[in-house]
């Protein structure tokens, strides 16, 4: 299930000309027809050089240009205003008071924006219920599917004005009840559906939405004979554009299918059936064989078929099991700042951190990659209130607090050792190499993911955002510098320089109301971090960290089955 965050779309404001570009340069001789009610006929004009206005533009990057929206163009030419007394204005024929000009470093007031409150909390930084995080796939182009946007709210009272031309126009009433009702943009689309799982033979209700993304919608089901039989379907639609189109999502599906199929660990997402509508044999996804692209030619017939198919029916179900606690980024979203002092929540947090460490590592050592691992990407299995109780029982504890899940990034490996070239991933959570277009060692892109998701547990905050002004810097850095780091406003520059630094922690080591055992951990999860977020040929591997003798926390902080 993946909640993605969503990985940031914003409309372009275009900026608008003061002047009127339909007028000429020059004042025309007004026609006697057309007789101006604001010309003052005792006002003498007196022309001698028309008036230059130059307009400056501010050297932006085209990421602030597409931000702030188009500039307002060349220099233009305008008439001279004429000389006027102020006791020959009939004050009585003024209807419209003049635009102000706004000095804004000589920036043009059609650009001009009153400024924003910076939002520097992850939570406030990204939208919970869309999760839209920037997610980069390069394996297919992006396309918008017909699903419903789950965040318009529709009114609860509908009005209706009838526009009246003269006062003589006769009032006719209109009843509510005659004039048809929008359609409701919260209902779901899956509203009142059945979802048959075939391997199981079961038959789920439609629950709810839990999850979008751009191909794919999660929703929760219920066994219609057994409503605590609950299950996360996710519906995989396909673009039909093109046969290219389908070719791509049925190698994509093939691919998860198969890596699904193929991993079996308490910390990890668990497949349980699926219902396709497309050409994809049982062996194929059963087989323990990277699967491999082939050419869409190799395929025609079988593509044509599929597409023909797909336009009849084009939901592919995926049955997965449900987590309900929701995600990691909701729940640090709604408990970080009540809890960041108690040692129960710090105790939670290493469990969650543990878990996640030896679920990459399984994978790493199954050759299997993730390539998307971000805080929206890992489920919990309890409610906060109930973490709180199971955290006395430590490792004893034999349920798994988390699954890892959306493998739909995610590659089985050649070899142990292969590099690769495919850029995808969330842009918060990709490791410089990968940015860059380098080749890469899938199993570091990992390790620097889950290092960037223990930051920002830690933090509350991603390490390649804006740098906070209200906190300070362990390192004495001084506040000039602090700014000079904020006007580099692009996380893309931050990531390649490896630009981060420690805030909140460093405030909270520092407390003396925040007890030792508390520090301990805080301590723990900072080295930690501090061996992932850094150059490739420094960083550690998820496995190495686990047999690091520093690092025993985390063997021990997990069921002895969870480890291999």
């Amino acid at each position: 299930m993946a909640l993605s965050n969503p990985f940031h779309k914003s409309g372009r404001n275009q900026a608008v000309s003061p002047s009127n570009p339909s007028a000429p340069n020059q004042r025309q001789e007004v026609q006697p027809a057309q007789e101006n009610p604001y010309k003052n006929p005792n006002v003498v004009t007196n022309c001698t050089s028309p008036l230059k206005v130059n307009v400056n533009m501010i050297n932006n990057s085209d990421e602030e240009i597409d931000r702030r929206g188009a500039s307002l163009g060349e220099p233009f030419n305008l008439s001279p205003s004429p000389s006027i007394s102020s006791s020959k204005i009939n004050f009585d024929k003024i209807t419209q008071l003049p635009t102000p000009i706004i000095n804004n470093n000589n920036e043009s007031f059609a650009n001009f924006s009153p400024p924003k409150e910076q939002y520097l909390d992850i939570q406030k930084s990204r939208n919970v219920r869309n999760l839209d995080t920037g997610r980069v796939v390069s394996e297919y182009r992006p396309l918008h599917t017909g699903h419903q946007n789950l965040n318009v709210q529709t009114p609860s009272k509908r009005f209706v004005s009838n526009p009246l031309n003269d006062s003589s126009t006769s009032i006719v009433s209109v009843p509510v009840s005659n004039i048809p009702s929008p359609p409701d943009e919260t209902q779901s689309r899956f509203s009142n559906h059945q979802f048959y799982s075939v391997n199981r033979n079961k038959v789920y209700n439609f629950e709810d939405e839990i999850g979008t993304g751009n191909f794919s919608t999660v929703v929760l089901g219920s066994n219609v004979n057994d409503a605590e039989d609950k299950v996360a379907i996710k519906v995989i639609s396909i673009p039909l554009d093109n046969i290219d189109e389908v070719h791509n999502f049925k190698f994509f599906i093939r691919r998860e299918l198969n890596i699904l199929h193929n991993l079996s660990h308490a910390c990890i997402i668990h497949l349980l059936d699926y219902n396709l509508n497309l050409s994809i044999d049982k062996s194929e996804i059963e087989s323990v064989q990277a699967i491999e692209s082939e050419n869409a030619s190799e395929e025609d017939l079988s593509l044509q078929r599929d597409l023909n198919n797909l336009k009849s029916n084009n939901d592919q179900l995926v049955f997965l099991n449900y987590c309900p606690g929701g995600n990691l980024f909701q729940f640090l979203f709604d408990n970080y700042k009540l809890n960041h002092a108690n040692f129960s929540y710090w105790l939670v947090i290493q469990r969650i951190v543990s878990e996640v460490i030896v679920a990459t590592s399984y994978l790493h050592l199954n050759d299997t990659i993730h390539r998307d691992i971000k805080l929206e990407n890992i489920l919990l299995n309890y409610k906060f209130y109930e973490l709180e109780g199971i955290h006395h029982f430590g490792n004893s504890f034999a349920y798994p607090l988390i699954n890892v899940t959306d493998f739909g990034l995610s590659k089985k490996l050649k070899s142990s050792n292969e590099l690769l070239t495919t850029r995808c991933g969330s842009q918060d959570y990709i490791s410089p190499e990968l940015l860059m277009g380098l080749k890469y060692d899938g199993k570091l892109t990992d390790s620097w993911s889950v290092g960037v998701l223990i930051y920002a547990l830690l933090e509350n905050r991603l390490p390649f955002d804006i740098p906070p002004l209200s906190t300070s810097s362990p390192t004495g850095v001084s506040p000039s510098v602090i700014r000079r780091k904020r006007a580099k406003n692009n996380v893309a520059h931050r990531i390649a320089m490896i630009d981060w630094d420690w805030f909140r922690v460093t405030d909270m080591l520092n407390d003396s109301q925040i007890d030792n055992s508390t520090k301990q951990i805080l301590l723990e999860l900072k080295h930690t971090v501090d061996l992932l977020l850094v150059r490739k040929d420094k960083r550690l591997r998820v496995q190495e960290l686990i047999n690091h003798e520093n690092f025993d926390w985390i063997s021990k902080s997990v069921p002895d089955d969870f480890k291999f």
